[in-house]
């Protein structure tokens, strides 16, 4: 067979009588020296750039030392980065993940072994750790609103774990927790999983309160700390409301809920 490109060589060497199509059998011309030199090059070239589309495995530890971009799917065991990663594939690690410097996610990034960040992880879509993770922090991301709640206020958890609304609510309100505009929370969500937001809410001399609760538009009773439901607002304070959604069957929920007083 002709072998055109790195993955149709042969582990055995006996076996690699060409190199796309230059003749390297045993009593070949001398010409065919040169031509090979040349040809192997060119076909690590195109192994380099990707043209040939050969796939790599790595049987011992991967590092990288500069920046890598993948647009695939990584999956592997141990993996070492002092540069900077970039995936905007799917990327499952069974093994460990380190990342010295800045890991950025695109796509969806699972480890089920231990992972350490001593630079910046940043998942654009998911990132799901099966293991154990170590981080030296952990930066959430705000919606700081400058109005007051509407009559029916949507929290999307997706984009958001905290949302501060800093002008004096005008109403009592209905919250209604889900995933986005596009995306129900109970799509985003499997069964036995939970998620926890805060609500800030700024009240002025007359205070107000959601007292309405929603998960994907419907109605849903939070249990709340202490076992009694507020009545209302604290007046010229922010009130946060951290809520507990837990997922215990398709489209069924317990939202747990406690106010907190801040003046």
């Amino acid at each position: 067979m002709t072998r055109a490109k790195i993955s149709e060589y042969d582990a055995s060497a006996a076996n690699n009588t060409d190199v796309n199509g230059v003749n390297i059998a045993e009593g070949c011309p001398p010409s065919s020296m040169n031509n090979m030199g040349r040809e192997i090059m060119a076909a690590l070239k195109r192994f380099e750039t990707g043209a040939d589309g050969d796939s790599l495995t790595v049987g011992g530890n991967f590092y990288v030392t500069g920046t890598s971009g993948f647009s695939g799917t990584i999956a592997g065991a141990n993996q070492t980065l002092s540069g900077t990663l970039g995936v905007t594939g799917a990327s499952t690690f069974t093994g460990t993940l380190a990342a010295v410097n800045n890991a950025t996610v695109g796509g969806t990034l699972g480890v089920t072994g231990a992972s350490t960040f001593t630079g910046t992880l940043s998942a654009v879509g998911n990132a799901s750790i099966g293991g154990r993770a170590t981080m030296k922090a952990i930066l959430e991301t705000t919606t700081v609103t400058g109005s007051a709640p509407a009559t029916t206020s949507n929290y999307d958890v997706i984009t958001q774990v905290v949302q501060f609304y800093t002008t004096n609510a005008a109403r009592n309100f209905a919250l209604n927790i889900r995933g986005d505009g596009s995306n129900s929370l109970n799509s985003i969500m499997s069964t036995g999983q939970s998620v926890s937001l805060a609500l800030l809410v700024t009240n002025g001399s007359t205070a107000y309160y959601p007292n309405t609760f929603q998960i994907d538009g419907s109605g849903v009773t939070p249990k709340w700390q202490g076992g009694t439901a507020p009545t209302g607002g604290n007046a010229s304070s922010v009130d946060a409301y951290v809520l507990t959604a837990v997922k215990t069957a398709d489209a069924t929920f317990t939202l747990l809920a406690s106010q907190t007083k801040f003046s």
